[in-house]
This record gives structure tokens, sequence and C-alpha cells, in this order.
């Protein structure tokens, strides 16, 4: 709050800067915090989290011992009382995303489990966009100049994974910035030439993302915006990736049961069905998918 933060800078005016202004979205407060930042590295976290104590000084260090541009850690999700440690992908490090793309894919979509170079993000001037997968569109500006990309492998950051309010609960009109966001970090890499390079990986992400988004349906009644949101991932895809609608029904499909039970996925007219079908009916669709598999 307003007065937490003057209290902080009243007791530490040599390290405690605080941006007093109407609330715009994340993006816009991380922007500002980047303008106002004066060390050589940047972290963020967010208002709902906390981290542990010595998260920052094993970043610091993992970063100055292995020369490192970017390093991330674990973190422990927080569900109610239960906690779940969050691990990156074994592929998350290496020299950089052109040289070692599957980093891409097995790294976190998140800024504040990461320590950033502010001279990578000042020169490059890498910014936040959009009030959705801003993180992951941060992200492909900074690596894309970024060498060595390292981990710590200690749960250091504590993520609130259920709260009251919480963006990822419903479909507002900021996750429709979804597709924008990976579309703009799909024409960043191509502009720089290497999409070919990185296109398996960026396919990888994106049709989490919707995937991820779709399973989560059920949480929200606006059935509009469901479609909506659908519609924009459909005219993404389609532009970026060929054959995406058969790859799509491959993704996370075990059985030629499963592999039928996912065309859902890329034909609208279905999809639609999906979205105004009552939620007794997906769970036992997808209980006799499970049993049948």
């Amino acid at each position: 709050t307003y007065e937490i933060i003057s209290e902080y800078e009243r007791k530490y005016p040599d390290k405690i800067v605080g941006i007093h202004k109407e609330n715009a979205g994340v993006s816009a407060a991380r922007n500002d915090g980047l303008d106002a930042a004066k060390g050589t590295y940047i972290g963020f976290v967010d208002a709902d989290d906390t981290i542990e104590p010595m998260m920052y000084e094993l970043l610091y260090t993992k970063a100055q011992n292995t020369n490192a541009g970017l390093v991330q850690c674990w973190r422990k999700d927080i569900y109610n009382g239960r906690t779940v440690i969050k691990k990156p992908g074994k592929k998350c490090v290496g020299k950089s995303i052109i040289t070692n793309p599957e980093i891409l894919s097995n790294q976190t979509m998140f800024v504040w489990d990461k320590l950033f170079m502010a001279s990578i993000i000042k020169e490059h001037n890498v910014r936040f966009k959009y009030r959705y997968a801003e993180d992951f569109l941060f992200l492909i500006q900074y690596e894309m100049f970024c060498q060595n990309i390292g981990v710590v492998r200690i749960p250091l950051y504590n993520y609130r994974a259920q709260r009251t309010g919480a963006v990822t609960s419903t479909i507002s009109e900021s996750m429709l910035d979804m597709p924008l966001s990976l579309k703009s970090a799909n024409d960043i890499v191509m502009s720089m030439g290497f999409f070919t390079v990185l296109e398996r990986e960026l396919w990888r992400v994106e049709a989490w993302c919707y995937i991820r988004r779709i399973n989560a349906f059920y949480l929200d009644k606006n059935k509009e915006k469901q479609l909506q949101l659908v519609k924009e991932f459909f005219v993404l895809f389609d532009t970026y990736f060929f054959g995406w609608k058969t790859t799509i029904r491959k993704t996370g499909a075990r059985t030629k049961i499963e592999y039928r039970y996912n065309a859902f996925r890329s034909d609208l007219s279905k999809m639609q069905k999906f979205i105004y079908q009552p939620l007794v009916v997906k769970k036992i669709r997808r209980k006799l998918v499970f049993i049948l598999s």
C-alpha cells in the first residue's frame, strides 16, 4: 500500500524508491520501475508473493560466477496452505536461445523467478507490453540479446497460485491480450531472422498457452469471451504455424482415443459446442476418455 511503501522509503532512503501513481496495470508499474532502477541487476516480485531471504544473493552469485546474463530459480506454488515445488525443465540452461532453442519451452514463462542484467534491458529498450502473457514477450525481447542462461536449483520464490481476484481465474478483457503478446513475440523473432530456428519451441509454448486456457474455461461463465479468445488463437496459429491443426491434436495425447477426443481443439464449430456444453457433460466425456484410454 501507499503507507507501507512510504514507511520503507523513510527507513531506507538510500535503497527504497517509491513510485506513487494511479494503478495502470502490472506492465506500466514494471516499466516505471525499470526507468527508475539504477542497479546492475533487476528482479521482479509480484505484490501477492514472497521470496526467500537469500534469493537474490544466490541468483547474483550464480550470475557472477558463471557470467550469466539470466539466472532463474525453482519456486514454491502455494495453494491455500498446500505447497508444491515447481522446477523449470532440464533443458532450461545453455549459451543462448539461438544455440539452445529448447530453453524457450523448458524455462518458466514468468519474470519473477529470474534475475536480469540492467544493461541488456536498457541498451535494447526491453519493456513490458499488454496485460497478459506480458512476461513471455519480455523474456523473448531480452533473451534475443542474452548470453549464458543459468539456474539455481533451490525453491526461492513463493508464488500464491490461488488468490482472490487473480487474473488467471477468469476470462477477462486483459486475457484477450494473450494472443497479441504471443504474436508480438513471433514478430520480434521473425524480424531478427530466427523464426525458423525457434519455431518448434515457440509452437510448444503457444500451444501450451492455448490448451491451458481452454482447460480452465470451466472457471468462467463468460462464453462469448471464451469463444473470442479461441478465435484469436486460431488466427495466431494460422498465421505462424503451418499444419498446427494436426499437431494440436497430438499434444498431450497418449492414445488414439485421446487423439480423436482432442479434435475439438482445432475445429471452431466443435470448439463452440465445447464452450457452450454444460460442465457436467464435459466432465463425463473426459472421464470416459480416461477410462477407455
